[in-house]
Formats: structure tokens, C-alpha cells, sequence
């Protein structure tokens, strides 16, 4: 059975990997292709589902895969100081 970290695990399949946003930017516009930029939160569940519904359905892999440059972040909040 798949684990829960593979199951929710970001999309690194189609993400841009080789660098930070500029360099993403770059590769797009180079590529004539859209920047799709994704910022996830560890904290928000949504973010989480998103890897786990969208970015693994076939054809939104399909489109990404033909039309855009993918750069996704996860946002870690600080923990709450109490």
C-alpha cells in the first residue's frame, strides 16, 4: 500500500526544478510557454490535495507538460510562539 507521503507528495514529475523563479521564468519565456507558479502552505490541507488530485490526474499532466514551465514552493509558517 502507498504511504501517505507518496500519496500527498509534491508534483516533482513536472515541477522546475533547476532553480528559483527567475530561472523558471526564463526557461518559459525561452520555451514560448506560460509560467505556472503554485505557492503551497505545509499548514492548509488543500495545499496538499491539490498534489494529490490534480497534479496526478492525466490530462492536467498532459497540459502542463505541453504549455507550461511549473515552478511550485511550499511556504512553512513559523510556529506559533505561545
Amino acid at each position: 500500500a502507498p504511504k501517505l507521503s507518496d500519496i500527498f507528495a509534491p508534483p516533482t514529475h513536472l515541477m522546475y526544478r533547476a532553480g528559483g523563479f527567475q530561472s523558471a521564468r526564463t526557461v518559459a519565456k525561452d520555451s514560448k510557454r506560460w509560467l505556472l507558479v503554485n505557492i503551497q502552505r505545509d499548514a492548509e490541507f488543500s495545499s496538499h490535495a491539490l498534489n494529490r488530485d490534480v497534479w496526478r490526474d492525466e490530462l492536467v499532466e498532459n497540459l502542463v507538460r505541453e504549455g507550461f514551465i511549473l515552478w511550485q514552493v511550499v511556504r512553512v509558517e513559523p510556529a506559533a510562539v505561545e
